[in-house]
């Protein structure tokens, strides 16, 4: 198959999803506003775009066709060309945000659109009325829209999606990558960590994941477990006024000796972060099926996750994981207490867990699954209409 993808490629998600079809052959183009460094996107046929959608506009007019309202006009015809030079068999934009909708109105053939959660879930809501028809333009023309949870699908359904388009894919994590190991004393120390529990935070520092929330859950554990520390992992760039305002709570609830900021880590290096850890925190106030907590899963960390629709269809309370309200501290704080004092429960969850993403979440199972949309697609390509049983 000739492959074209439109996405994020520093992104691990367009890492893992290319390296899949690269490794079976597949010819794979990518569009991209950033140049792709991981080794695994090596084989990949990139077209910077700010050069090959930048000609013949120079820069004054660019500038003119923005004020004007008229650039996306001007990118939609630009990408219309691109897609016509390479003919792909399937072009595929992995998150659809804004910035996306000239290109999924530019190609008529094959499309597939793979949302990853805040583009349908959040960001809509915020979006002018003219942005959101364009939305539901470029939801109603797609071929085929995968969602790895019934949250998204309704979303993209209710943002103008046909339901006989929606497909559903599981997450996808490497197994033979994210298993349980054992924590290196020397990566402990390298980060400032001692003996006590250490709580995971995996997500960025941003507003959507409300880190200030496990902040505040600190008080609550240090005085049962004066040596917890919670590990804060994101780019502190992404947002500098959240995570000033995170450092203020830290500074108010005097907890500065037991949180710590450990940067950002490659996904090579993930396995090693997760096995540093008792338990992992994803409490966001809206999320779709996240990497993050199949990865800690797949490597044997219990989760604490907030309560959310798609979230509830990988963490069940008490089985896969704990549940707690989303912005609740001290309903945190207690979920995280309840495994550090319980070991059985631990063990519980954590091989239920497992289990669990071994069924749901095989990178190589659920990247064959899309292999086989791809081609549905392709077979059909000379029928206007999407079958309608959903997947």
């Amino acid at each position: 198959m000739r492959l074209c993808y439109l996405a994020d490629p520093t992104s691990s998600h367009t890492v893992k999803w290319l390296a899949y079809f690269l490794q079976r052959g597949d010819e794979v183009h990518l569009l991209g506003w950033s140049q792709p460094v991981h080794p695994a996107l090596n084989g990949v046929r990139y077209h910077h775009l700010p050069d090959v959608l930048t000609p013949p506009f120079v820069a004054p007019v660019r500038s003119l066709l923005w004020r004007l309202g008229w650039w996306p006009v001007a990118q939609w015809r630009q990408m219309q060309r691109l897609l016509a030079e390479i003919q792909p068999d399937i072009f595929d934009i992995l998150m659809l945000n804004a910035s996306e909708l000239p290109a999924a109105l530019a190609w008529r053939r094959p499309l597939v659109i793979t949302p990853w959660g805040s583009d349908l879930l959040v960001y809509p809501a915020h979006y002018s009325p003219a942005t959101r028809w364009f939305l539901r333009r470029a939801l109603r023309r797609a071929d085929r829209i995968l969602c790895n949870s019934a949250a998204l699908a309704d979303a993209s359904i209710a943002l103008g999606a046909r339901p006989g388009c929606v497909r559903r894919v599981g997450q996808i994590v490497d197994l033979v990558h994210f298993r349980p190991m054992t924590a290196s004393s020397l990566f402990r120390r390298q980060l400032g960590i001692d003996d006590g529990p250490v709580l995971l935070s995996p997500r960025n520092l941003q507003p959507l994941y409300c880190i200030d929330v496990l902040v505040r859950a600190m008080p609550g554990i240090l005085a049962r477990y004066p040596s917890a520390k919670l590990l804060l992992l994101g780019k502190t760039e992404l947002c500098p006024e959240y995570v000033t305002h995170i450092r203020q709570e830290i500074e108010r609830l005097g907890v500065q000796h037991a949180v710590r900021y450990a940067g950002w880590f490659t996904n090579d290096v993930m396995p090693q972060v997760y096995a540093l850890a008792d338990v992992v925190l994803s409490v966001p106030n809206s999320d779709s099926r996240p990497s993050s907590v199949f990865e800690a899963m797949a490597c044997g960390v219990p989760v604490v996750v907030s309560d959310l629709s798609a979230v509830r269809e990988i963490v069940t309370d008490g089985e896969t994981g704990l549940v707690a309200p989303v912005g609740d501290p001290n309903a945190t704080a207690e979920a995280v207490l309840r495994l550090l004092d319980d070991a059985t429960l631990r063990r519980r969850v954590t091989t239920q867990a497992l289990e669990f993403v071994r069924l749901e979440g095989d990178y190589h199972t659920q990247m064959a699954k899309v292999a086989a949309y791809y081609a549905e697609l392709i077979a059909e390509r000379k029928s206007p209409a999407c079958v309608e049983s959903v997947a």
